[in-house]
């Protein structure tokens, strides 16, 4: 396993916590040019036995995500559980990212979340305000001091495993232009040697 890497929220969560972290970076995150958000949901659904499935719908101001669990009824044409990851309508394209690979690394790190059989979830009618007051089921920007210590816990894990997951990618796509740059400047070379140069 790599070295831990830190970031501004470690401070927060044990060593245990981050050693667990670390290792379902490790393992249940996808890396380098394998990386997706979409690649990401499929290798839990493949390890975990569910389903993931990713919609937009519009939330309480200060609310940029959720999470629900679909439960599976006897006779349903999907026999796994289905995670219902929710963003924000209207979230620009890279904060709609971060917002599901928070609520990934949720799923990652084995987090619960609100469970509903498919009748609960219609009894909802389109208004999944009463979800996000729900702990442990929202990704939020308002009072996190309101959080419960476990909650804020697990969110805080969360995050820290998002970011490495897209600090890990950045750094791919760094060091693979670097190598490219690199290449381009031999390549030049060869090229000058050659026209006399």
């Amino acid at each position: 396993m790599n070295q831990p890497r830190q970031t501004h929220l470690t401070g927060a969560i044990d060593s245990r916590a981050l050693a667990r972290i670390n290792d379902a970076l490790e393992t249940l995150v996808p890396d380098g040019q394998n990386f997706s958000i979409e690649n990401w949901a499929r290798r839990l659904e493949s390890f975990l036995f569910k389903k993931i499935q990713f919609v937009e719908m519009p939330l309480p101001k200060g609310f940029f995500g959720a999470r629900i669990i679909l439960l599976p009824t006897g006779g349903a044409a999907e026999t796994r559980p289905v995670e219902i990851v929710i963003t924000a309508r209207g979230l620009i394209p890279l904060m709609q990212d971060h917002v599901r690979a928070h609520e990934l690394a949720h799923i990652t790190l084995g987090h619960q979340t609100v469970m509903l059989t498919a009748q609960q979830l219609l009894d909802l009618k389109g208004d999944i305000s009463a979800i996000c007051n729900c702990p442990g089921a929202t990704c939020r920007a308002v009072e996190p001091e309101r959080l419960s210590e476990p909650v804020l816990e697990r969110d805080i894990m969360a995050e820290t495993l998002a970011r490495l997951a897209e600090q890990r990618h950045i750094e791919h796509h760094v060091r693979t232009r670097a190598q490219s740059v690199s290449s381009d400047a031999a390549t030049d070379r060869m090229i000058m040697s050659l026209v006399g140069q």
